[in-house]
């Protein structure tokens, strides 16, 4: 048997993705939207003119072409709700006792937007700079082999109508993670300034299981000889370090919750970091034999800080006006 040309093979495994999708849209929205999607990957742009000029069927003039993509884009239940619902729901056919849910936030910066619907201010991670923007959170299944599949995806802006604010956003998230991680099953990984006592508690709350990276300002509650005494977690291990001792675990509460947690100091991620690398779990470490899986684990995140940055430059993402 020959083998398919790539388009043939792209048109193969693009059918087989979206099958579960185009179960939940009307059948006569189906070939619409597979075509919509596959035009995107193969133009690399979510921008309607290059769409277009990719299109080799259907309308010649541009324009009619432009005005049929956009007819498509505006399918009911061709959005970022229905969406992502079905990409959860096909995740959770995937989860495994100790599978990776890697969840972070990234930005789509707008330097030059002025007029663009709901348009905030966000932190350019790339300039390190405040700008006008979107915020953006993402969630990755992590399978064998490293592989990234995505779970969820949420461009929001903190003006937009019914958004509270940044982490009203985040804990949304969090619930709906929930909804497909059942008990006991998936391991929430997050990087710092998830660490913050109103993002943990949801987390509590819904007896997830988590790696979280903490900063050095933190208070925590520490079990010493039978007694919880607060400290400053980033003070306690630079005590604990000018004894020599190079990775610990510790026993640990967040103020005002009855939770046993895990504490897990570790040297720094990469040679110029300074600052040793603290994580936070629960219901992941059982002995200090576990402790290398979770600092291995948490590394793991990494993956998430390049899908989405190929997401936003492999497509044009932060070119397009919304």
């Amino acid at each position: 048997m020959a083998p398919l040309p790539l388009t043939g093979y792209l048109s193969v495994q693009l059918s087989s993705f979206l099958k579960p999708f185009v179960q939940t849209i009307p059948l006569e929205y189906a070939r619409p939207v597979r075509e919509l999607i596959f035009l995107i990957l193969a133009a690399a742009s979510t921008m309607v003119s290059r769409l277009a000029r990719r299109m080799s069927w259907g309308p010649t003039r541009m324009i009619h072409r432009e005005k049929r993509l956009c007819r498509h884009a505006k399918t009911r239940g061709f959005d970022d709700v229905g969406l992502s619902a079905v990409l959860r729901q096909q995740a959770a056919l995937r989860l495994r006792q100790d599978s990776l849910v890697l969840l972070d936030t990234s930005d789509i910066a707008k330097p030059y937007g002025r007029k663009m619907q709901h348009l905030g201010i966000v932190r350019d991670g790339s300039h390190k700079t405040n700008g006008p923007g979107y915020w953006l959170v993402g969630a990755f299944l992590r399978l064998r082999r490293g592989r990234i599949v995505p779970m969820l995806m949420r461009c929001f802006s903190t003006v937009q109508p019914g958004i509270k604010s940044f982490n009203a956003v985040i804990v949304q998230t969090i619930s709906q993670l929930k909804e497909v991680l059942p008990e006991g099953r998936g391991i929430l990984v997050c990087d710092r300034g998830f660490d913050a006592i109103r993002l943990l508690e949801p987390m509590l709350k819904n007896t997830l299981r988590f790696i979280v990276r903490l900063v050095g300002n933190r208070d925590l509650l520490f079990q010493e000889q039978g007694q919880w005494r607060k400290h400053n977690v980033g003070k306690w291990v630079e005590t604990q370090l000018a004894n020599g001792i190079q990775m610990l675990t510790a026993t640990v509460r967040l103020p005002k919750r009855d939770e046993i947690l895990k504490l897990i100091v570790a040297p720094p991620c990469l040679p110029r970091h300074k600052d040793p690398m603290m994580l936070l779990t629960r219901g992941v470490l059982t002995t200090r034999h576990d402790a290398p899986w979770v600092i291995r684990a948490y590394r793991s995140r990494w993956a998430v800080e390049d899908g989405l940055r190929a997401f936003k430059q492999g497509f044009g993402i932060e070119d397009v006006r919304v």
